[in-house]
């Protein structure tokens, strides 16, 4: 509705500017009251002959609010301890070592008067700034938004397409008043039962069309299932919504909902569970702390959210296991906070190692995925004896065969670039003595074939080139290349049915994506790095989560918020993007600024749950000492703080001892439905066709 509606506004090209004259209007008058009380200031310092360092403090004293007026700062922060002092004792604006006779008690509390004045126009000045200028940031790009989406659907129309990302869009509006005989008959079946798992990730449009299935089978007397925890939202970005499931109490319509929480956690030892309850509850009275700093009232969606976050410790399993480590590392003399961060990984890794518990039992968590290859790396080169598993961690770039490959190519692309035949020559060197840089020895390094056939070789289409550049180079002989040529090859394949076949082309596709695309790493045994979205469902004897040092709020710049104005005139346009931040909560959008905020911690605070529960056995975390804003690591270091008052971030904060595995006896598995598949090693081989073409 609200995109029907805009589009239409959009189409009335005075629309915008006309928009865009009010708001600038507004900001303008908005600043009058303010700069007639700079302009007083400043006319009657020059009436005097002074200006305004005469003042206590000198540039730095209540002189300098008025400066900063002047240029046009509006903020809080210009209200400071100076501010406030003037504001109750014209005594603070003088000096007592060295009285100024211009400094008058009849002069001083004129100026103090404009001070209170200014001081009471400033909330409102700054709110409508705000406002008008957050409203006005993105306005061209919405005109511009709305151009493509018009054209899109117009293209779509007359192609007879259809966008698959509205298919619930379009499922909204065939059965909004409410008929379900219509799902029935286009399903054919009548679905009396329905179960939803994963319930919190549910956005509101799929809902909207679930609920009236759900209503439908009840008022049949047919009962139906909600999975989900509020806990493990983490897909926000995909338009999951957790409020609906923490809002899904007590009743449907007219129909009443049973709630029933699993209480017993059957997956950690108890000193995971007891850590993971206690950590939790009191994040939670942490975040609820900060949001009372600047509302009247708790903040409820959170507390109802985590109500239910303790867990019970099954009865008859040992007690007293499990191991919690949490470490705060920082910058130091000799190696910067990530590196710190990498090296504290592989002193974990030896130290549990050498205490008895296996590499394939041990997984590292992580918030971004560009962490995975930075610590990928590290390993490889600090503990060359781990296997370092990951679907993320093995890029394409990262394997000399396909780096080999590629350089060819480049070399039969352009048989003048000397840098890439300089390159390839440097990958074909295998020998002991120094590398001769020479143009005219370059040739010396290469296979004997690949130089002899080049010409022919340039004519080759590229699927045939590159199985044959793979035999002249014997990259299929290299140990542990497999992996990466096999998926390189499919994704030649994928490449030749959507673009075209020529060199430089491949060149650009493989500079642009194809290198940085990951190949699977299988079922291999090795410490496993995951993305925390990727673990989510699954378990390890032993975490480790390195890197808690995201943003509560802001992780990325420039976030914006879709926003509708509550407020005339800004509600003229019906959607519009805001940046989130401080002037956002000093706005017309302050009440969504706070949801959003809400959400943010949520998001993160969950991310944080589903990385600690995923441990049995012992969990390890490393947070940053020091960071700027509220991030992740404050709130840990709040959190530990507030479980252990006495606690310090110089030292570990520590539970418990480290865990090892049992060793269970494998039984011998006769049903082949059950048994896991051996795996089986894969070679890449090459073989000529040759064709002969005979005239019939």
């Amino acid at each position: 509705e609200q995109r029907t509606t805009l589009h239409a506004k959009l189409r009335d090209k005075d629309f915008i500017p006309t928009y865009k004259k009010l708001l600038k209007a507004m900001h303008k008058k908005a600043e009058e009251p303010l700069q007639e009380v700079v302009d007083t200031f400043f006319h009657q310092l020059e009436v005097r002959g002074i200006d305004y360092t005469v003042f206590k403090s000198g540039a730095r004293g209540i002189g300098s609010y008025f400066k900063k007026l002047q240029d046009k700062d509006y903020s809080d922060k210009i209200r400071n301890a100076t501010v406030e002092k003037c504001l109750l004792d014209i005594n603070e604006w003088r000096t007592k070592t060295k009285p100024n006779p211009a400094l008058t008690d009849e002069f001083l509390t004129d100026m103090q008067a404009l001070l209170i004045k200014a001081e009471n126009e400033r909330p409102q000045t700054i709110h409508t700034i705000n406002s008008c200028k957050l409203s006005l940031e993105h306005i061209n790009k919405v005109s511009l938004l709305a151009a493509i989406d018009e054209e899109v659907h117009t293209q779509n129309e007359h192609k007879n397409r259809f966008l698959l990302a509205e298919t619930n869009i379009l499922l909204r509006q065939l059965i909004q008043d409410g008929d379900s005989s219509f799902v029935f008959e286009r399903i054919g079946a009548n679905i009396r039962h329905v179960m939803i798992d994963e319930f919190q990730d549910t956005s509101r449009l799929q809902w909207k069309n679930f609920r009236m299935l759900l209503v439908e089978g009840l008022s049949q007397g047919a009962d139906s299932l909600i999975v989900g925890d509020v806990k493990q939202a983490i897909y926000r970005w995909r338009s999951g919504d957790w409020g609906i499931l923490n809002n899904l109490r007590g009743k449907l319509e007219a129909f009443p909902v049973v709630e029933k929480s699993l209480t017993t956690n059957r997956r950690s030892e108890e000193v995971v569970i007891t850590f993971n309850n206690d950590f939790f509850t009191a994040a939670t009275q942490v975040l609820n702390r900060h949001h009372r700093e600047d509302q009247p009232t708790d903040c409820t969606p959170l507390l109802d959210a985590y109500s239910d976050v303790c867990q019970d410790f099954p009865e008859g399993k040992d007690k007293a296991q499990g191991y919690v480590k949490v470490s705060f590392l920082d910058n130091t003399d000799r190696m910067t906070y990530e590196e710190a961060t990498l090296q504290s990984l592989v002193d974990e890794v030896e130290r549990l190692t050498t205490a008895g518990i296996p590499t394939n039992r041990i997984a590292i968590l992580v918030r971004k995925n560009k962490f995975i290859p930075l610590i990928a790396d590290y390993f490889k080169a600090a503990l060359p004896q781990v296997n370092v598993v990951s679907n993320e961690a093995y890029r394409m770039d990262a394997s000399p065969a396909l780096h080999t490959l590629i350089q060819a190519v480049r070399v039969l692309a352009r048989p003048d670039d000397l840098i890439a035949k300089a390159n390839l020559a440097v990958l074909c060197h295998t020998g002991d003595g120094p590398f001769r840089w020479e143009a005219d020895q370059l040739d010396e390094y290469l296979p004997v074939s690949f130089v002899a056939e080049s010409e022919s070789l340039r004519r080759m289409p590229l699927y045939e080139l590159l199985e044959r550049l793979v035999e002249l180079f014997q990259l299929h002989e290299k140990s542990g290349e497999e992996a990466y040529l096999l998926p390189f090859f499919d994704a030649v394949t994928e490449y030749l049915n959507n673009y075209t076949a020529d060199y430089d082309s491949f060149l650009r596709y493989w500079d642009d994506k194809l290198c940085s695309k990951t190949i699977p790493s299988g079922n291999v045994d090795g410490l496993r790095i995951f993305s925390i979205h990727n673990s989510k469902g699954l378990e390890f004897h032993t975490v480790l989560v390195p890197f808690c040092n995201w943003q509560m709020e802001n992780e990325q710049p420039g976030q914006t918020v879709w926003c509708t104005a509550p407020t005339e005139p800004y509600n003229h346009v019906d959607l519009l993007p805001i940046k989130y931040g401080n002037e956002m909560n000093n706005s017309v959008y302050h009440d969504t600024f706070l949801k959003e905020r809400l959400e943010l911690w949520v998001d993160n605070l969950n991310i944080l749950y589903v990385a600690f529960t995923r441990a049995t056995a012992n969990l390890i975390v490393m947070a940053r000492q020091k960071e700027k804003g509220f991030g992740v690591s404050t709130l840990i270091k709040e959190t530990l703080q507030q479980i252990r008052p006495d606690y310090e971030v110089d030292m570990p904060f520590e539970r418990g001892t480290v865990n090892l595995p049992q060793c269970k006896e494998e039984k011998n598995i006769t049903n082949l439905l059950v048994q896991r598949p051996a795996n089986l090693g894969v070679t890449f081989e090459s073989y000529n066709r040759p064709l002969e073409f005979r005239q019939s």
